[in-house]
């Protein structure tokens, strides 16, 4: 990136430009023309080889001479003024609030939140889902909802003697009847049976 500085530098190694590349250099705003990279600059120079190869070497020259008096910066700016546990942290958190913003934590907290609340709204969603299938599954096997499971199991055993489709062996539409039921009721029990495990797990 073309930054002010180096346009002053390019300006005083430009001995040998053209008028016209020299008015060039004095028109370039650097704020209007960010990211403008050093090739694209110099073909916008139209500089030939030997211009171009003292370009490049005072532009890596420049870039690296910011670098290094930047990194001193950075190390006296963080500095902390003692020992102390306190100044220690208060330089470590100058260091973080330059690199992401004195309002990160805010913003942290801010999606902290609103996580929080897309987590409860899914358990909210969760726990109702789960209160209708065991409304509906105690319906079926005709229990309470606060029933035991071996309640459900007996229920269940006395349902599927009921509706068993091999009792209807004769009669074909009461038979499709019961697997329709008997399929119901071994849903339903499947459930009960599954949270009965994953208590048992805990």
């Amino acid at each position: 990136m073309i930054t002010a500085i180096l346009l002053e530098l390019f300006k005083e190694i430009g001995t040998n430009l053209s008028l016209l590349q020299r008015q060039f250099l004095e028109g370039f705003d650097p704020q209007k023309r960010k990211g403008v990279d050093l090739e694209s600059f110099m073909e916008e120079l139209n500089l030939n080889q030997e211009q171009k190869r003292k370009f490049r070497e005072a532009y890596l020259n420049q870039q690296q001479k910011e670098k290094e008096e930047e990194e001193k910066r950075y190390q006296y700016k963080y500095e902390p003024k003692s020992e102390n546990v306190t100044d220690k942290f208060d330089a470590y958190w100058k260091k973080f609030e330059d690199k992401y913003g004195k309002d990160f934590y805010e913003k942290y907290q801010q999606q902290q939140q609103h996580q929080n609340t897309n987590y409860d709204q899914k358990a909210q969603q969760d726990l109702s889902k789960l209160q209708t299938e065991l409304k509906k599954n105690a319906a079926i096997l005709g229990v309470k909802e606060t029933a035991t499971f071996e309640e459900i199991k007996t229920a269940y055993k006395n349902l599927m003697k009921k509706y068993h489709p091999d009792k209807f062996q004769n009669d074909p539409q009461k038979k499709k009847e019961a697997e329709e039921k008997s399929s119901k009721i071994n849903v339903a029990y499947e459930f009960f049976k599954k949270r009965e495990q994953k208590a048992a797990q805990k």
